[in-house]
């Protein structure tokens, strides 16, 4: 059984986005983990780290973040992102990319409609 992440969990995160963009994760449920993990291994590089956009995009997880260190994180970013392209986007069970009518989503068997 997959324990899902509640979106207040994630509110030390939303904080650190820059307020221009929107104080808002554009993700589901299934990839919020993955996102809390790459904050933990980016703040022990960059405490000081923002971000500015947390969002899907073609199926797949997208972060983008401003650091004096960014070549240390970009990295940990890149690994985040290739996770969530074989992680259910709604329930975090393993998945893969599919076409839903006309959008590209990642989800498993269990969670197509």
């Amino acid at each position: 059984m997959v324990v899902l992440t509640k979106k207040k969990d994630l509110q030390h995160i939303i904080d650190r986005i820059i307020p221009a963009y929107g104080k808002y994760i554009d993700v589901l449920p299934g990839w919020y983990g993955i996102i809390l993990d790459l904050d933990k291994q980016i703040s022990a590089i960059d405490p000081d780290y923002k971000i500015a956009q947390i969002k899907e995009k073609f199926g797949g997880l997208r972060v983008y973040v401003e650091s004096d260190n960014f070549p240390a994180i970009q990295p940990l970013i890149r690994q985040a992102e290739e996770k969530a392209a074989e992680t259910c986007e709604r329930c975090s069970a393993p998945a893969e990319l599919r076409k839903r009518r006309s959008w590209l989503v990642t989800e498993c068997y269990d969670c197509l409609p």
